[in-house]
């Protein structure tokens, strides 16, 4: 057994060695044996270009044909637009943008006679901040009751109440046999202090929240 012996030797273009007729650079292996193997390696980046095919037919892009999206894309554009949207702040937000898809509805309330006493001298009135209470009054405590009754409204004074910022919630209560189904009161409100227009807060009965 010979040992096995390996080398690579450039070749000039022979007539014995048809595939170095292009002129290109061959490898010659011998590899040890008792007859000897011999065996070429060609590079075939460097050889000349046959010119089959037509190289600006091949490399010209095909024209872009537009269809329909598949049922996949549909739902990904609308699972991505789930996670672009961004979820309201708060319940204020909520409800403007209820009110432009048309879920809310103004509605008016009659048959109003025989509430309470009819002149609020039975009304309480609770305001709550950041889930705490902040204050409380009654008729006869921290706050004025007013009736007119040529209007048949009721205006009341509040007294030593702490000063009210961002939003908070007021709370009417009253002794008659008024419905309280949420909230444990016959009607109550949602405010922030932004909405203020000099110093001033009109609500009518219709945009009270839960009101009998």
């Amino acid at each position: 057994m010979f040992p096995r012996v390996s080398a690579i030797l450039p070749l000039r273009p022979l007539s014995r060695f048809p595939l170095c007729s292009g002129g290109s650079e061959a490898a010659i292996v011998l590899l040890g044996a008792p007859h000897g193997t011999v065996s070429l390696r060609k590079n075939m980046l460097k050889r000349k270009r046959l010119n089959i095919f037509d190289l600006k037919a091949v490399t010209e892009e095909a024209p872009e044909t537009e269809t329909a999206p598949s049922l996949w894309d549909v739902e990904f554009a609308k699972q991505l637009a789930m996670v672009n949207e961004q979820p309201l702040q708060n319940g204020f937000a909520e409800m403007i943008q209820w009110t432009k898809e048309g879920k809310l509805w103004e509605f008016p309330i009659d048959n109003e006679a025989g509430v309470g006493k009819g002149n609020g001298s039975d009304g309480k009135v609770q305001i709550m901040m950041q889930s705490q209470i902040v204050f409380f009054c009654s008729a006869s405590k921290n706050c004025r009751i007013l009736h007119d009754a040529e209007t048949d409204s009721v205006t009341i004074h509040l007294s030593i109440c702490p000063p009210l910022y961002d939003d908070f919630k007021v709370q009417f209560f009253s002794s008659s046999d008024l419905p309280k189904y949420y909230d444990q009161c016959p009607c109550f409100f949602w405010f922030h202090t932004s909405f203020l227009q000099n110093k001033r807060l009109y609500l009518p009965r219709n945009q009270l929240d839960n009101p009998h």
